[in-house]
Parts: structure tokens; C-alpha cells; sequence
């Protein structure tokens, strides 16, 4: 465990890489602006050219931020966003990488995340298990994922690309976040089956209640499971996007020091034993869906198989 103030500048120095007098924007909402000043104080100690940036509170992951946040988003060497939301799909982020800034998101972000949890990893140490993941994604053309509960869930990768998010963006132009994981985006019409959702969504998951979602031709085409579908269904309904039902994203979670909670998508997508399937926008990861936002489903214990290989056997890498 860290002092808050600790786990801030292990931030700065090792997941974003800083470099003396270097320009760094903290991007934080109204609700988490308190917390997020750790970070200011973190850099000034380590004489970094830091200030940070207030924007209001965002209604969703994945929502775009107000266009002078946008424009502001694009002008610091490193960036690091200390948000309620996730904007790590949305043009503005991408834009801003585009143009060189080297990015770190911290998203469901309070200040015990600087204490315990995904913080403890010794990133560069699991790093080249992120990366032997994603590259056997890149050769890979058929996913199937199973599970006891019922998950039977099979789409095609054919051609896409697999990311190591290995939370180290130290490279001009470079994206990472507190989330661990290798992930890649499927055709997007392509996914068909059943996916058992038991750990969490945009909506409160109740452990043991799981939600049941079918996909036809990759879209989400019913959500079952009494109180926990229908408010998943409802808050998905409210977006106002048929896209949002889209697949957008695989993500394994491959971080030793997360642990599953059911309280923050962040540190429970990136626990060992858990993957989780994105819907909505992933043009940022190489696929072709706009939409308004982009969430995560959480499942755990899932089996793998990529291209009638077990990669992942409850939950369990065994390569």
C-alpha cells in the first residue's frame, strides 16, 4: 500500500514516464477534482510544468468532453486523466494522441486508487505476459467463449489487431490506462450466442444474479435476468443508440494485484480470472463503430478458445 501522495508520483514517474520540467495536463470532472490534486502536488515535486483542468461531469463512458476540453486535450507533452468517465474511446482522446500527447487514464478514479489495488503491479515486470496475449490475438481468427454458467459466445478477429495495455505510456503518442489487459475488436457483425455477464456493467451487478445477453449477427438482441437486465437494459435503452448494442471489444484482465469487487469496472476488468466484452464505439482499437459511448461487460472464470485453442481455462491463462 501507498500514501496517496506516494502512489501520485508512482503514477508520474512510472506508468506516464514523466521527464523533468515536461508539460503535463491533469484532466479531472467536477467529482473527482478533489482527489485528482494529488497529482498536482505529486508534480510539483518532482518540478514538473503541471496544471490542471476542470470539466463538468460527463453522463457517461464514452461520452465526448466539451470542445475547448477537446482543444486543450492536445497541447501538453503527457496528459493524465483522472476521471469519473472513461473518454478513452472517444475522438477527443484519439485526436490528442494523434498529435503526440502521451496519455495515462485513471477512469472511475478516487483517491484509494493511489493506495492499494492495480497500483501495487509491478508493471514492468507483467508486461511481456500482456504482450505475448495480444500477439497470439493477432494471429488468431475465431474466438469462442464458454463458461459453467453458460456463456457460448463465438465471433471473428480475423484481421484485427491485438493491444497490449500494459498501463506504461511512456512513448510520445502512446494510450494506456489503469485498466491491465490485452484486447483487440471484432467484426462487427459477426458475433453470435450467449454471454453470461456475472461480475459487472454500466448498471450494478448483483453477484449470483447474472445477466444473460443473446447476440445475433453482433448485436445484443435480448438482455435477461430479472432486476439487474432490466436496469441494464433501460440505462442502455436511454443512450439513444443502436450502436451501443454493437460488439466493440475482447479484453482480458491480466493484472496480479487487482482484485474482483464488483465496485470498480477498472480494477475488476483487469483481475486475473475475468475478461469482459465492450460494447459501442472501438474505433479507437481498430475497428469501425461510432456511437456514443463504449461499456464494459465483466465476466468471470470464462474459458477461451482462439481458434479451437484454450487459451484461457476458468479464467486462467495457459499458455
Amino acid at each position: 500500500m501507498y500514501e496517496p501522495i506516494e502512489g501520485a508520483k508512482k503514477i508520474l514517474q512510472v506508468n506516464l514516464g514523466f521527464k523533468p520540467r515536461e508539460s503535463v495536463l491533469i484532466l479531472a470532472e467536477d467529482s473527482t477534482s478533489e482527489d485528482a490534486k494529488y497529482f498536482l502536488m505529486a508534480g510539483k515535486e518532482l518540478d514538473l510544468n503541471i496544471v490542471m483542468l476542470i470539466m463538468p461531469d460527463l453522463n457517461f463512458n464514452g461520452e465526448e468532453p466539451l470542445e475547448i476540453v477537446k482543444k486543450a486535450m492536445q497541447l501538453p507533452e503527457a496528459m493524465l486523466i483522472a476521471s469519473k468517465s472513461s473518454i478513452s474511446t472517444t475522438n477527443a482522446r484519439v485526436q490528442a494522441s494523434q498529435k503526440g500527447v502521451r496519455i495515462f487514464s485513471m477512469p472511475s478514479f478516487t483517491s484509494d486508487m493511489l493506495i492499494r489495488g492495480p497500483i501495487e503491479a509491478d508493471f514492468l515486470k507483467i508486461k511481456p505476459r500482456i504482450w505475448t496475449l495480444a500477439g497470439i490475438m493477432d494471429k488468431a481468427n475465431i474466438v469462442k467463449i464458454k463458461s459453467k454458467n453458460g456463456s457460448d459466445l463465438t465471433f471473428s478477429i480475423e484481421g484485427r489487431s491485438g493491444r497490449a495495455m500494459d498501463a506504461l505510456a511512456r512513448e510520445s503518442g502512446s494510450y494506456r490506462s489503469m485498466s491491465v489487459e490485452a484486447c483487440i475488436a471484432p467484426l462487427e457483425n459477426t458475433a453470435d450466442g450467449i454471454l453470461m455477464v456475472d461480475v459487472a456493467a454500466p448498471t450494478n451487478i448483483i453477484f449470483n444474479k447474472p445477466v444473460k445477453l443473446t447476440f445475433k449477427k453482433g448485436f445484443i438482441v435480448k438482455i435477461e435476468g430479472n432486476d439487474n437486465a432490466m436496469r441494464l437494459q433501460k440505462f442502455l435503452d436511454e443512450v439513444g443508440d443502436k450502436n451501443i448494442f454493437r460488439i466493440a471489444e475482447l479484453g482480458i484482465g491480466l493484472n496480479p494485484s487487482s482484485k474482483l469487487t464488483g465496485k470498480n469496472y477498472i480494477e475488476d476488468e483487469s483481475s486475473l480470472g475475468t475478461g469482459h466484452i465492450g460494447i459501442g464505439r472501438n474505433t479507437s482499437l481498430g475497428g469501425e463503430t461510432q456511437a456514443k459511448g463504449h461499456f464494459d461487460m465483466i465476466f468471470n472464470n470464462p474459458d477461451i478458445f482462439f481458434d479451437d485453442t484454450c487459451i484461457i481455462k476458468n479464467g486462467q491463462l495457459v499458455i
